[in-house]
């Protein structure tokens, strides 16, 4: 029997937090399982991305899904360009104008999120953590706010935001503190501290992915070095699940204190199996997703699908693909799960993957639908992304 540990490195810190009963959920990794395509989800929809001058980019390093619209970050082209569901593209921003950096690649757009309620886009940027940037939705420049030290950024809601810094901020009046912020609507007052860090010399604890249902007042969020998600609504912070993970692929209860004396990059490197982050989390009916950080090259156990009613776990790398989606790959485990609505999830795929793929399959098998006999025929390897969209099957 595997002897699992369950891991918390935060009891030696206050967090604010709403009380609330905590379920621990036991994840064996190495035992997930696999299955075609048509066992795991009810529907796969491809989204080939429109594809010339003004809309080519290269990777999706960030999509935000809207009720008629994706907005993706590419940081290659350091731009946010919008498409709508169809695939078609409509426009794209850039910040150059606003913020100047001799290297946009690495000093560029950091993150950014829409609220389509307010009608605004936020923007941060790498060269000035100091500054929210607010455009509307056709991407006209509106004004900017002064925010210090800006690490995540995301509307709880349409009058709501939780902000993450870099830096411990503390009430001196209600004595709370924390790393998050829950703001109002225009990010000019905080409204609740929540969910402090601990400060470790020697490591950088780095961003928290936080991640948003469309049309759900509530978010997710995750952090480094710590296997609890936290939901977050305008009234503060839940801690909901806990994962215990094998002792194999866990952290040592004490690699954030003290007592632990070797060089924490380097025990990472040597035990690259070791999970030191959850991230990608989202909650679809009885579903979990999930993404587990190691440093295992092309780790197959890494994006998972847990069932809270079956208590079965599936790893999205072992789906293969069967005649319902022409036998063409559905996942990219280089990214994870993009983006969730109440059904769905979004991944994305290079162009390139779906011909070498198509390729390999007789073409007198091949009935594509309508958008992919267009993508096969008029695209090539070097066209856009394109989004996968895969409704999860309710018999899992």
């Amino acid at each position: 029997m595997k002897n699992y540990i369950f891991f918390f490195l935060f009891s030696a810190t206050l967090i604010t937090l709403r009380a609330q009963p905590v379920n621990n959920i036991r994840i064996d990794v190495a035992n997930s399982m696999g299955g075609p395509v048509s066992q795991i989800f009810s529907n796969v929809k491809y989204i080939p991305l429109e594809t010339h001058k003004m809309s080519l980019f290269g990777k999706i390093d960030k999509l935000i899904l809207t009720k008629d619209k994706f907005f993706i970050l590419d940081h290659g082209t350091d731009a946010i360009l919008v498409f709508d569901t169809s695939g078609k593209y409509l426009r794209k921003m850039t910040m150059e104008k606003y913020v100047k950096t001799s290297n946009r690649q690495s000093m560029g757009i950091k993150d950014f999120t829409v609220n389509e309620g307010k009608g605004e886009i936020v923007v941060t940027h790498m060269n000035d953590f100091d500054h929210l940037y607010f455009f509307n939705l056709e991407g006209r420049f509106i004004y900017k706010l002064k925010r210090r030290n800006c690490q995540s950024l995301t509307n709880i809601d349409t009058e709501h935001y939780l902000y993450e810094s870099t830096v411990t901020f503390r009430d001196s009046i209600s004595k709370s503190s924390g790393n998050c912020m829950i703001t109002n609507g225009d990010v000019s007052q905080i409204l609740q501290y929540t969910l402090p860090r601990k400060q470790i010399n020697g490591i950088q604890l780095g961003k928290s992915p936080i991640t948003r249902l469309v049309g759900k007042n509530t978010v997710f969020y995750t952090r480094s070095y710590d296997y609890s998600i936290y939901k977050v609504d305008k009234g503060g912070a839940k801690q909901m699940y806990k994962f215990l993970f094998p002792l194999e692929y866990s952290l040592p209860t004490n690699f954030l204190d003290s007592t632990f004396t070797e060089d924490r990059y380097k025990y990472l490197s040597n035990n690259k199996k070791i999970i030191y982050s959850v991230s990608n989390f989202y909650s679809l009916n009885q579903m979990l997703l999930f993404h587990c950080n190691t440093n295992t090259p092309n780790d197959i156990n890494s994006s998972l699908i847990y069932s809270k009613l079956s208590q079965n776990l599936f790893s999205l790398s072992k789906v293969y693909p069967d005649s319902t989606n022409h036998y063409l790959p559905v996942y990219n485990d280089y990214q994870g799960i993009l983006a969730a609505d109440s059904n769905s999830i979004y991944n994305s795929l290079p162009a390139y993957v779906l011909f070498e793929n198509a390729h390999q399959v007789r073409s007198d098998d091949l009935k594509y639908n309508e958008p992919l006999k267009i993508f096969f025929k008029a695209k090539n390897l070097k066209s856009n992304p394109v989004i996968v969209k895969l409704e999860l099957s309710k018999l899992l």
